[in-house]
Protein backbone atom coordinates (compact mmCIF):
# COMPACT_ATOMS: atom_id res chain seq x y z
CA UNK A 1 0.00 0.00 0.00
CA UNK A 2 1.36 3.39 -1.01
CA UNK A 3 1.82 5.76 1.93
CA UNK A 4 3.95 8.43 0.25
CA UNK A 5 4.17 9.79 -3.30
CA UNK A 6 7.31 11.64 -4.37
CA UNK A 7 7.44 13.83 -7.47
CA UNK A 8 10.35 14.95 -9.61
CA UNK A 9 10.33 18.65 -10.53
CA UNK A 10 11.57 19.42 -14.06
CA UNK A 11 9.64 17.34 -16.56
CA UNK A 12 6.96 16.28 -14.08
CA UNK A 13 5.65 19.05 -11.81
CA UNK A 14 6.84 21.65 -14.30
CA UNK A 15 7.67 21.49 -17.96
CA UNK A 16 11.33 20.59 -18.44
CA UNK A 17 13.05 24.02 -18.43
CA UNK A 18 16.49 22.83 -19.58
CA UNK A 19 16.26 23.67 -23.28
CA UNK A 20 14.79 27.09 -22.59
CA UNK A 21 17.38 27.87 -19.90
CA UNK A 22 20.31 27.15 -22.17
CA UNK A 23 18.74 28.99 -25.09
CA UNK A 24 18.38 32.08 -22.90
CA UNK A 25 21.89 31.64 -21.51
CA UNK A 26 23.38 31.36 -24.99
CA UNK A 27 21.61 34.56 -25.99
CA UNK A 28 22.79 36.41 -22.87
CA UNK A 29 26.37 35.21 -23.34
CA UNK A 30 26.22 35.87 -27.10
CA UNK A 31 27.43 32.38 -27.98
CA UNK A 32 26.06 29.61 -30.14
CA UNK A 33 23.75 27.24 -28.33
CA UNK A 34 25.56 24.23 -29.76
CA UNK A 35 28.82 25.44 -28.26
CA UNK A 36 27.23 25.97 -24.84
CA UNK A 37 25.82 22.44 -25.00
CA UNK A 38 29.34 21.15 -25.60
CA UNK A 39 30.82 22.95 -22.59
CA UNK A 40 28.31 22.96 -19.74
CA UNK A 41 28.24 19.19 -18.96
CA UNK A 42 31.81 19.41 -17.61
CA UNK A 43 30.59 21.56 -14.74
CA UNK A 44 26.90 20.92 -14.35
CA UNK A 45 26.93 17.89 -12.06
CA UNK A 46 29.01 19.77 -9.50
CA UNK A 47 26.59 22.70 -9.81
CA UNK A 48 23.68 20.37 -9.08
CA UNK A 49 25.56 18.80 -6.17
CA UNK A 50 26.06 22.21 -4.63
CA UNK A 51 29.82 21.60 -4.87
CA UNK A 52 30.30 24.86 -6.78
CA UNK A 53 28.40 28.12 -6.61
CA UNK A 54 26.75 29.69 -9.63
CA UNK A 55 29.52 32.27 -10.02
CA UNK A 56 32.15 29.56 -10.36
CA UNK A 57 29.91 27.59 -12.70
CA UNK A 58 29.58 30.45 -15.17
CA UNK A 59 33.18 31.55 -14.72
CA UNK A 60 34.36 28.08 -15.75
CA UNK A 61 31.98 27.89 -18.70
CA UNK A 62 32.75 31.41 -19.88
CA UNK A 63 36.48 30.79 -19.63
CA UNK A 64 36.09 27.82 -21.95
CA UNK A 65 33.88 29.86 -24.28
CA UNK A 66 36.19 32.86 -24.25
CA UNK A 67 33.48 35.31 -23.14
CA UNK A 68 32.88 37.51 -20.10
CA UNK A 69 31.29 36.03 -16.98
CA UNK A 70 27.81 37.47 -16.29
CA UNK A 71 27.59 39.89 -13.37
CA UNK A 72 24.12 38.68 -12.36
CA UNK A 73 22.44 35.35 -11.60
CA UNK A 74 21.99 34.15 -15.15
CA UNK A 75 20.67 30.77 -14.01
CA UNK A 76 17.96 32.39 -11.90
CA UNK A 77 16.98 34.76 -14.71
CA UNK A 78 16.78 31.96 -17.27
CA UNK A 79 15.05 29.54 -14.89
CA UNK A 80 12.42 32.09 -13.92
CA UNK A 81 11.65 32.85 -17.57
CA UNK A 82 11.42 29.12 -18.33
CA UNK A 83 9.27 28.14 -15.34
CA UNK A 84 5.89 26.69 -16.26
CA UNK A 85 3.88 24.54 -13.87
CA UNK A 86 2.22 21.38 -15.07
CA UNK A 87 -1.16 22.14 -13.56
CA UNK A 88 -2.53 18.64 -14.07
CA UNK A 89 0.28 17.04 -12.06
CA UNK A 90 -0.03 19.60 -9.28
CA UNK A 91 -3.76 18.88 -9.14
CA UNK A 92 -3.07 15.14 -8.93
CA UNK A 93 -0.58 15.73 -6.11
CA UNK A 94 -3.17 17.75 -4.24
CA UNK A 95 -5.80 15.05 -4.78
CA UNK A 96 -3.44 12.42 -3.40
CA UNK A 97 -2.54 14.58 -0.42
CA UNK A 98 -6.22 15.04 0.41
CA UNK A 99 -6.44 11.26 0.77
CA UNK A 100 -4.00 11.54 3.70
CA UNK A 101 -0.93 10.41 1.76
CA UNK A 102 2.42 12.13 2.34
CA UNK A 103 3.70 14.15 -0.64
CA UNK A 104 7.42 14.40 -1.35
CA UNK A 105 9.69 16.23 -3.77
CA UNK A 106 13.03 15.00 -5.14
CA UNK A 107 15.00 16.89 -7.76
CA UNK A 108 18.43 17.37 -9.27
CA UNK A 109 18.39 21.11 -8.78
CA UNK A 110 20.78 24.07 -8.68
CA UNK A 111 20.81 26.53 -5.78
CA UNK A 112 19.25 29.47 -7.68
CA UNK A 113 16.38 27.18 -8.72
CA UNK A 114 15.98 25.88 -5.17
CA UNK A 115 15.75 29.44 -3.90
CA UNK A 116 13.11 30.19 -6.52
CA UNK A 117 11.17 27.10 -5.41
CA UNK A 118 11.01 28.31 -1.80
CA UNK A 119 9.84 31.72 -2.95
CA UNK A 120 6.74 30.05 -4.43
CA UNK A 121 5.60 29.07 -0.90
CA UNK A 122 4.31 25.66 -1.94
CA UNK A 123 2.52 24.01 1.00
CA UNK A 124 1.75 20.68 -0.62
CA UNK A 125 5.14 19.04 -0.04
CA UNK A 126 5.81 17.33 3.28
CA UNK A 127 9.34 16.21 2.33
CA UNK A 128 11.67 18.15 0.02
CA UNK A 129 15.07 16.97 -1.24
CA UNK A 130 17.23 19.07 -3.54
CA UNK A 131 20.46 17.61 -4.89
CA UNK A 132 22.31 20.91 -4.37
CA UNK A 133 21.33 20.83 -0.70
CA UNK A 134 22.31 17.22 0.06
CA UNK A 135 25.40 16.74 -2.13
CA UNK A 136 24.10 13.77 -4.13
CA UNK A 137 22.42 13.60 -7.53
CA UNK A 138 20.11 11.11 -9.16
CA UNK A 139 20.69 8.31 -10.07
CA UNK A 140 23.23 7.90 -7.24
CA UNK A 141 21.96 5.43 -4.67
CA UNK A 142 22.73 7.79 -1.78
CA UNK A 143 20.01 10.25 -2.74
CA UNK A 144 17.37 7.50 -2.84
CA UNK A 145 18.57 6.13 0.50
CA UNK A 146 18.25 9.63 1.92
CA UNK A 147 14.73 9.80 0.52
CA UNK A 148 13.81 6.58 2.31
CA UNK A 149 15.21 7.92 5.58
CA UNK A 150 12.84 10.89 5.37
CA UNK A 151 9.77 8.68 5.57
CA UNK A 152 8.61 6.44 8.38
CA UNK A 153 7.08 3.88 6.00
CA UNK A 154 8.79 0.99 4.21
CA UNK A 155 10.54 1.79 0.94
CA UNK A 156 8.03 -0.33 -1.00
CA UNK A 157 5.29 1.97 0.30
CA UNK A 158 6.89 4.98 -1.40
CA UNK A 159 5.92 5.76 -4.99
CA UNK A 160 8.41 7.86 -6.95
CA UNK A 161 7.46 9.57 -10.24
CA UNK A 162 10.11 10.83 -12.68
CA UNK A 163 10.21 11.53 -16.41
CA UNK A 164 13.70 10.07 -16.91
CA UNK A 165 14.02 6.30 -17.22
CA UNK A 166 17.51 6.35 -15.67
CA UNK A 167 16.22 8.00 -12.51
CA UNK A 168 13.20 5.70 -12.35
CA UNK A 169 15.54 2.72 -12.48
CA UNK A 170 17.74 4.28 -9.79
CA UNK A 171 14.73 4.43 -7.49
CA UNK A 172 13.79 0.85 -8.30
CA UNK A 173 17.34 -0.25 -7.53
CA UNK A 174 16.80 1.22 -4.08
CA UNK A 175 13.56 -0.83 -3.70
CA UNK A 176 11.36 2.23 -4.19
CA UNK A 177 8.27 1.69 -6.31
CA UNK A 178 8.61 4.00 -9.30
CA UNK A 179 6.85 4.89 -12.53
CA UNK A 180 7.95 6.97 -15.47
CA UNK A 181 5.89 10.04 -16.35
CA UNK A 182 5.54 10.33 -20.11
CA UNK A 183 3.79 13.67 -20.24
CA UNK A 184 0.28 12.22 -20.13
CA UNK A 185 -1.34 13.41 -16.89
CA UNK A 186 -4.46 11.33 -17.51
CA UNK A 187 -2.35 8.19 -17.89
CA UNK A 188 -0.57 8.99 -14.63
CA UNK A 189 -3.91 9.55 -12.95
CA UNK A 190 -5.26 6.22 -14.19
CA UNK A 191 -2.14 4.38 -13.06
CA UNK A 192 -2.50 5.92 -9.64
CA UNK A 193 -6.19 5.10 -9.28
CA UNK A 194 -5.81 1.56 -10.57
CA UNK A 195 -2.69 0.87 -8.52
CA UNK A 196 -0.80 -0.07 -11.70
CA UNK A 197 2.57 0.95 -10.27
CA UNK A 198 4.95 -1.36 -12.09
Amino acid sequence: MIEAVVFDWGGVLIEDPSESIFRIAAYELDVKLERLYEIYPKYHTNFQRGAIEEEEYWRSICRDLGVDTPSFSLWRKAFKKSYKENEGVFNLAQEIKEKGITIGFLSNTEKPAMEFFYEQSYHIFDVKIFSCDVGFVKPENEIYELLKEKFSCKSQSILYIDDKALFVQGARNANITSIQYTGDVQDLHVKWLQGNLK
